[in-house]
C-alpha cells in the first residue's frame, strides 16, 4: 500500500529555508537541504544544499517534501 504525499512546489519555496528533500530518482534517500542564495537573490539562482555537504544542486534536481521550522522553546522551562 503506498501513500499519498503532497509535494511543495518549487515556486512556493522561501530562500533560507530548511526542507526535508528526496533526491529525483527511484529509492532515493530522503535528506534535509537549505535552499541557498549564495549565487544570487532571485529565484532563478537558488540552489539546494544538503547538511554536511557544500555542494550546491539545481533545485529541480530534488522533491521537496515537508518545511522544517524551527524548534519551540519554553522559556521558562528547566534545562537538563
Amino acid at each position: 500500500m503506498g501513500s499519498s504525499l503532497s509535494l511543495i512546489d518549487i515556486k512556493d519555496l522561501e530562500p533560507d529555508r530548511y526542507y526535508w528533500i528526496r533526491k529525483n530518482g527511484a529509492d532515493a534517500a530522503i535528506e534535509i537541504g537549505r535552499v541557498s542564495t549564495i549565487f544570487g537573490k532571485d529565484r532563478e539562482f537558488w540552489t539546494v544544499v544538503t547538511t554536511g555537504s557544500e555542494t550546491h544542486h539545481m533545485l529541480y534536481d530534488f522533491e521537496f517534501l515537508i518545511e522544517i521550522g524551527p524548534p519551540e522553546f519554553q522559556r521558562d522551562a528547566p534545562i537538563g
